[in-house]
């Protein structure tokens, strides 16, 4: 891939601010030590590693080149919705019963006030001082990163195991993990982020309606495939429409994304078909095993194929209020069809799916049903408001033996976790926490689709699929690498200024990392 020679400041700072960038980008998707034993952890133990070598070179950086001219940016809104938010988990960690795991999270999610601040410093710093010709460098990089466990997840999925992940692992116990990442989820969250920026690359730079940019983009869409979570392909899906609702969107725009489609149903139909012949780990599951299906799969081939044809024979032509009000229609017909399915007690059973209960999504209605009844019942005012502390959800979904045991019963195992980040952001950190985070998503979609729509639909793609979801380390620090290469404010600040700003930002966070040591 070619890119445009920029010039890039040859601060220490600056270039601290880059390496911090693509080193979480590399390392936290890929970084596997002992196979899925600790995953979590050590990813964790990576993050926290690589924040705290920043911040000693930031001080250190800034010592030795005092005098020389470096970028630093205006620190955003967005910035401050993230210190809300971890003043407001601060207090509830203060407050909480179980006050170790509300400060580094259960041993198998790190979901605690560490990471918080952790991710909220990776934020601060890339923001304030990462060179602006960085951006194409960590997308590319991003995908070429989704690309390699893509590779894995595809080789895991065929019962061939190159990185010894699965030794840990009975074969039953094993079937849901694929790649460096983790389970499906992870890797789903992992794909909403590679799809996206890949879509968006081919779509706007591509050359060829079938060159290097295709193949990149299609192999990632390719991973749907094996990942098989509903949230996932959902989250792909509407980043994807996202961008197709871009006012440059022409026929032959559309024609592409068809080439896309045409490729996806393909892989998926030869799969299935091979998954008959060669043994697999799992079976396809929900979407992937519905356009798996030789008649969905060949009939939405063929249809877009001809809609190809005609596309590409005539002119380009402006089609931008076409899509969106296709895709108006089609969100409005799935809120009717949800409607439908709540409301009509003995509806056709192809409304099943979409009808709420304790056993929708994989038992994750009971879930989210029990933690709506704990936060409005049986909560006080003041948790209400600051929430019960970060990865709090456990004590609440299992607070006795019986609990865990219908939990066992419905599921197969204990939920630790809401599997929505908004509803577990609402149980952990209240209303002002949701508030908060609430805020900084908005503030960096609005911000990005300003200047960087392709990071924007990325962003989205993972806010879909997170309510569906929860986050892990591996993951999830890099929605705040991305949320922080948005910003459009490249104009340095007066020297005195900026010097006070990244000093206070410095000492805030410097002191913020050693709240895990106080007693």
């Amino acid at each position: 891939m070619k890119y445009n020679y920029v010039r890039q400041p040859c601060h220490p700072v600056n270039l601290v601010a880059d390496a911090l960038a693509l080193a979480l980008v590399i390392g936290l998707p890929l970084y596997l030590p002992n196979g899925y034993v600790g995953l979590i952890g050590s990813k964790f133990s990576l993050l926290l590693g690589c924040v705290a070598v920043a911040l000693v070179s930031l001080a250190v950086a800034y010592l030795v080149g005092r005098h020389g001219k470096k970028t630093v940016r205006r620190m955003d809104a967005g910035f401050l919705w993230l210190v809300g938010l971890c003043c407001v988990y601060t207090i509830a960690w203060l407050f909480a019963e179980d006050r170790y795991t509300a400060l580094w999270g259960l041993s198998g999610r790190k979901n605690g006030l560490v990471l918080l601040l952790a991710c909220t410093a990776v934020y601060a710093i890339v923001t304030l001082y990462s060179s602006p010709g960085i951006v194409p460098l960590v997308s590319d990089v991003l995908m070429a990163v989704g690309s390699v466990v893509t590779l894995v997840s595809w080789l895991n999925f065929w019962m061939i195991d190159p990185l010894d992940a699965y030794y840990t692992f009975l074969p039953e116990r094993g079937e849901l993990f694929l790649g460096t990442v983790g389970n499906v989820n992870f890797y789903g969250a992992l794909l909403c982020l590679c799809v996206p920026l890949a879509v968006g690359t081919y779509l706007r730079r591509g050359k060829h309606l079938v060159g290097g940019r295709f193949w990149v983009a299609l192999w990632l869409c390719s991973g749907l495939i094996p990942c098989g979570s509903d949230a996932s392909w959902l989250g792909c899906t509407i980043a994807v429409t996202v961008l197709c609702c871009s006012h440059k969107t022409t026929t032959h725009t559309l024609a592409r994304v068809g080439a896309l489609i045409a490729g996806l149903s393909f892989c998926a139909v030869f799969t299935r078909l091979m998954a008959n012949v060669c043994q697999a780990r799992t079976e396809l599951r929900t979407v992937s095993a519905w356009l798996g299906m030789p008649v969905v799969g060949g009939t939405l081939l063929l249809a877009v194929l001809v809609c190809m044809v005609w596309w590409l024979r005539r002119p380009p032509q402006p089609c931008a209020k076409w899509v969106r009000g296709a895709a108006l229609v089609v969100a409005v017909g799935i809120v009717l069809l949800i409607a439908a399915a709540n409301l009509w007690q003995n509806g056709p059973g192809l409304l099943a799916p979409l009808q709420f209960n304790e056993r929708w999504a994989q038992n994750r209605g009971y879930a989210w049903q029990k933690l709506w009844i704990i936060y409005t019942q049986d909560t006080t005012w003041w948790q209400k408001l600051i929430g019960l502390g970060a990865d709090s959800v456990r004590q609440c979904l299992n607070p006795d033996v019986e609990s865990t045991r219908y939990m066992i019963l419905l599921n197969g195992e204990a939920f630790d976790s809401a599997h929505n980040e908004f509803l577990q952001h609402l149980v952990c950190g209240g209303l002002l926490g949701l508030l908060c985070w609430c805020g900084f998503l908005a503030t960096v979609l609005w911000r990005s689709c300003q200047s960087r729509p392709i990071l924007a639909a990325a962003i989205l793609g993972y806010m879909v699929q997170s309510f569906f979801s929860i986050s892990m380390p591996g993951v999830f620090p890099l929605i705040f690498v991305l949320a922080a290469l948005t910003a459009t404010a490249y104009a340095p600040r007066a020297e005195q200024n900026g010097r006070r700003l990244t000093g206070a930002a410095f000492l805030l966070f410097a002191a913020a990392l050693m709240v895990p040591y106080l007693p």
